[in-house]
């Protein structure tokens, strides 16, 4: 690959090093590429692509009549819907209800993944905590926040 070795353009603005940069995206990409699924579902007109779901896959693993079915941490969550195609009862299709096929992507998990920690193998960013966001607890404050803000405005009619 050929990268530019330009600097400054922009006043004093330094790039990031394309080589440590590159190789960095490619691998998220192709981590993304890993985590899809692919399901057919009753149909749902309101999910769109671009939409989050969540999903739950539990453990592959024997469970005794008294114990709680436990769901797998990396694969279980919240994925991004990608592709929808709406298979729909008509005279053609032997299917008499609306289903549809959907293509979704794993964007987090709820658990962190195992981390290397050989320093050789893996060159570590310095980051600092509060530049780590938990998705989960993200989500969870917006739909709070969005709820209050339904609630206020849904007030708001009422009395005026």
């Amino acid at each position: 690959m050929v990268t530019s070795q330009t600097s400054k353009i922009h006043n004093d603005f330094e790039f990031e090093n394309q080589g440590d940069l590159l190789p960095s995206s490619i691998s998220q990409r192709e981590q993304m590429a890993n985590f899809n699924l692919v399901m057919t579902v009753s149909g749902n007109t309101r999910i769109h692509a671009g939409d989050l779901i969540s999903f739950a896959l539990p453990f592959q693993k024997p469970v005794g009549p008294n114990e709680k079915q436990e769901l797998n941490p990396y694969y279980s969550g919240r994925y991004l819907v990608l592709q929808i195609k709406h298979i729909v009862p008509g005279p053609m299709n032997d299917n008499k209800r609306h289903e549809m096929i959907m293509r979704c992507m794993k964007d987090a998990v709820s658990n962190p993944l195992p981390v290397e920690s050989d320093k050789i193998v893996v060159k570590l960013k310095d980051k600092s905590r509060n530049q780590i966001v938990n998705v989960y607890e993200d989500d969870q404050r917006l739909v709070r926040n969005t709820t209050k803000e339904i609630d206020k405005s849904a007030t708001e009619l009422l009395t005026g």
